[in-house]
């Protein structure tokens, strides 16, 4: 009879602690946030096999003739370093005749013939990198990689030229006073 007794109570206080509404209402809180929390684990999973997905696809475009996609680049950006370089010759021959000429165009063109040296160093840098993009075309991480590469070395050389078309407008101007200076 006492064990009889004692599991009744027992049970009857189980019973009291599940029918306790703050605490049902924490289990199924509880519940909630745990069904929530594997949904979310469920949707990474899936995220993740759709990343694997479009990783494998990216990896079978990548190849070697896929690269050359972005020839078109490539030729601008060594069109444009090789005309600053050429442009940068005749500044310098420009400079090398005024030099003779007058003494206040002498000290003027000193200026002028600092930054040409500075943008002709940077343009050698430029260089440099584009050879070595060049090098580099088939270790690269696909067509993409390469385009953007080449682009930004393109938009570099362009700065380098707004600055190389400066200095001759600069240095024209100093042909144009030194000969109405002489009529």
């Amino acid at each position: 009879m006492v064990i009889l007794c004692i599991t009744w109570i027992s049970s009857q206080a189980q019973t009291w602690s599940i029918t306790h509404n703050v605490a049902a209402g924490e289990k199924i809180a509880a519940n909630v946030l745990l069904g929530e929390e594997i949904s979310l684990i469920n949707e990474q999973k899936h995220l993740v096999d759709e990343l694997r997905v479009v990783e494998q696809d990216y990896d079978s475009r990548r190849k070697l003739n896929s690269n050359f996609k972005s020839l078109p680049m490539m030729i601008a950006t060594i069109g444009a370093i090789e005309f600053s370089e050429k442009q940068i010759n005749e500044i310098e021959e420009k400079i090398k005749d005024l030099k003779g000429k007058r003494l206040y165009t002498k000290l003027r063109l000193k200026e002028h013939e600092v930054n040409l040296t500075d943008e002709k160093r940077y343009l050698q840098e430029i260089k440099s990198e584009y050879t070595f993009l060049l090098t580099a075309i088939s270790l690269s991480g696909g067509p993409g990689y390469n385009y953007s590469a080449f682009l930004k070395v393109l938009i570099r050389t362009l700065k380098i030229r707004r600055n190389i078309l400066l200095i001759e407008y600069k240095v024209n101007n100093l042909i144009t006073q030194s000969n109405n200076i002489k009529r």
